[in-house]
This record gives structure tokens, sequence and C-alpha cells, in this order.
């Protein structure tokens, strides 16, 4: 069995949602990335919080374009 040891840190990505909104991002490896959801979940007690896999898709669709006058 062998172990890659250049291997990157896993990287997870932290948000903070306000109505639907991220109004907080902080992209980080795993143990930096837990601390930040700690402190922003002291900081804002009464905000959705998120913090998953840096490569897991988006949570929120991105807008469609919109139609545009003739």
């Amino acid at each position: 069995m062998s172990i890659a040891v250049d291997a990157p840190p896993a990287k997870r990505q932290a948000k903070v949602w306000l109505c639907g909104h991220p109004i907080v991002v902080r992209t980080a490896p795993e143990t930096e990335s837990t601390e930040f959801e700690k402190a922003m979940r002291r900081r804002f007690a009464g905000c959705r919080f998120t913090n998953t896999p840096h490569d897991a898709p988006a949570l929120v669709a991105p807008e469609a374009p919109r139609p545009t006058a003739p």
C-alpha cells in the first residue's frame, strides 16, 4: 500500500447564506474551513451555513439569461 506524499489537502467551501444568497464564501483546506465555519456560526447566528467539498456542484443554479428586447 502506498500513500501519495505530494497530494494537496482536500479543499472545502464554507458559505454563510442570508435569504438564499451567499454573503460570505471561503475556500480553504478542510481544517481551516471547519474553524472558519465555527467562527462564522458565532458571528452570524441567524444565518444558514454550508461546508461542502470544493468540487461539489453549486447549491444555487446560475441565473438564466434574460431575454433582450428586439
